[in-house]
């Protein structure tokens, strides 16, 4: 999958897998969509409402993990 020229801002976060073969020539591939914490089904405020929790840990909003599922 090509990788477009930037264009403006972006919205989402991707992982992107890349290769190289020893020169300047990457092979970017685009994998899935970064889930923010914040965005997480797993994520719960505390009652202060500026901790977050994820399976009784304390996250920042900002982080991900390979667990997280999008709210809908």
């Amino acid at each position: 999958m090509d990788i477009p020229d930037h264009i403006g801002t972006y919205t989402h976060e991707h992982i992107i897998e890349h290769t190289t073969d020893g020169t300047d020539e990457w092979g970017a591939t685009r994998k899935e969509r970064v889930t923010r914490c914040a965005d997480c089904i797993h994520y719960l405020r505390d009652a202060t409402g500026v901790d977050g929790f994820c399976h009784g840990k304390r996250k920042y909003d900002t982080g991900f993990c390979d667990e997280a599922i999008r709210r809908t």
